[in-house]
Parts: C-alpha cells; structure tokens; sequence
C-alpha cells in the first residue's frame, strides 16, 4: 500500500511541536526587537547631533539643539547676529525615546 500524505495524528504532533517553539521563542523575539528599535532610535539622535556639528563647522556658526522632555521634542537653533534663529520645525524624538532629565 502507497500512503501519500499524512494522518491526522501526525499533523497534530507537528502543530504541537510548533507551538511549543513558538512559545519558547516569542520572549526573545518581543525582548529583541525592543532593543533593536531602542538602538534604532539611539543612532537618529545620535545622527541629528551629527549633521549639527557638520552644519557647524562648514558654515563656521554656532548651533544647539533644544530638547523638550515633555513634549518629546526637539528643535535646532543656530546663531545669527547674535540671536538664536530657529532652523527648519519642531522634530519628534523617535519612538519609544523619552528623555526624563537632562544634566550638564
């Protein structure tokens, strides 16, 4: 006799077996991808504060970049004429990104 396929106990093992893995494996999935979207979001600023220093030094002024940690917010500034000129809009911070206090 040729059998071609499965039987039904056999599809009801292998699901088990999946949900098992899956159940196993789901905490370091939803552990992984919130570290990732935090490095994500770490490299953003990071890149933002960059670009501000190049800015800097190319057009050889000085510039700052304003965080509102309620707002979730932030907003470049650069010099000019003694006076501090917005440049461009209000910029949300990434998601997932909240700033609680900012030290000097």
């Amino acid at each position: 006799m040729n059998q071609k396929g499965l039987t039904l106990l056999e599809l009801i093992v292998v699901w088990i077996i999946v949900t098992i893995a899956v159940m196993l494996l789901l905490p370091r999935i939803i552990t992984w991808s919130q570290n990732y979207r935090l490095r994500k979001a770490t490299r953003d600023i990071a890149s933002v504060l960059r670009t501000v220093q190049a800015e800097a030094v190319s057009n050889n002024a000085e510039y700052r970049v304003c965080l509102d940690t309620g707002a979730g917010s932030y907003v470049i500034h650069r010099s000019s004429e003694g006076k501090w000129v917005q440049e461009g809009g209000l910029h949300a911070l990434p998601p997932g990104i909240r700033i609680k206090e900012i030290t000097l």
